[in-house]
Parts: structure tokens; sequence; C-alpha cells
């Protein structure tokens, strides 16, 4: 999700994933923005037929 919206580079590693996500949340969101994140992936940004760049609002993180 992170890197098919530009959060991230299309080449980061899964830590440097990890790393943005924590640099712009707060520790105490990190457990419920991982959960948003695995129910966004099933249910909209999946990989056959993605619906994901219908929420465009969700991907700022600046």
């Amino acid at each position: 999700i992170c890197k098919h919206h530009d959060i991230v580079k299309k080449s980061a590693t899964p830590l440097e994933v990890e790393k943005r996500v924590m640099d712009v949340l707060p520790k105490s969101e990190w457990l419920a923005a991982h959960q948003a994140m695995i129910y966004f992936g099933r249910a909209i940004c999946h990989p056959k037929n993605p619906e994901c760049d219908q929420y465009p609002q969700l991907y700022h993180f600046d």
C-alpha cells in the first residue's frame, strides 16, 4: 500500500516502509494503523482490480 501510493519509494525495503510509517504516526497509533492497513489491503487495495485509487485522501502523510 505504501509503495503503491508513493508514501515510500518503490525500491524501499520492508524496514524502510516501517520506519516511514513510524516517523509519521504517534506510537499510540502504530497498532491501529497496522491493523487498518491489513484490512485496507484485503478489502480495498487488493492486488487484482484494486479500488484503492478511489480513496486518495488516505495517502497524505506529510
